[in-house]
């Protein structure tokens, strides 16, 4: 009996990744109700599913998305937490250390978002509608995950002094000027 072919997920360059980006965002519209994710929030969600994968961990936790975020290195993200004095290098560490702690099991390629996930990229679908964008940028996403975030998670944004209202404060300042 013959089989199917055999596919394999490899990045080499960023022509490959537009049918899946584009399947992502096909994924968002049923998902979560929403128009597109941008091109580097789809980035940072598949980049957070192979931290999630590589980390063996059983599905994508808020964690995985926030550390692909930071990641990023750029944009209104870094602005926002560089305005409010946040040192995004030890914050990406405390992300990681918290990744690490999470219960690993067998590495598995079909990885879930987490129902917390779920409910950080909802909120961030909102938060965009908020803003009057027709996509979900990575700001929309982390305050998301600001607004939802429970246990560990805010005891990290606490030591950050992260809070919605300052981020969400900052990002309407740094998106009028």
């Amino acid at each position: 009996m013959r089989k199917g072919p055999v596919v394999s997920f490899k990045v080499r360059q960023a022509k490959p990744l537009a049918p899946i980006l584009k399947g992502l965002s096909n994924i968002s519209k049923f998902l979560f109700g929403r128009i597109d994710f941008s091109s580097q929030t789809s980035s940072a969600i598949l980049n957070s599913r192979e931290e999630a994968f590589l980390r063996g961990n059983d599905a994508i936790q808020v964690e995985h998305i926030l550390f692909s975020l930071l990641k990023l290195g750029k944009g209104n993200i870094v602005n926002v937490l560089e305005n409010l004095n946040c040192d995004i290098n030890a914050l990406q560490q405390q992300i990681e250390w918290q990744m690490d702690k999470s219960h690993k099991k067998e590495k598995h390629s079909n990885l879930p978002f987490s129902t917390h996930a779920n409910n950080a990229i909802k909120s961030a679908s909102s938060i965009a509608n908020d803003f009057k964008s027709k996509e979900i940028e990575p700001e929309h996403l982390l305050l998301g995950i600001v607004k939802t975030a429970s246990g560990e998670l805010t005891s990290i944004f606490r030591r950050f002094n992260l809070t919605y209202d300052n981020l969400y404060s900052e990002l309407k300042k740094i998106q009028s000027n």
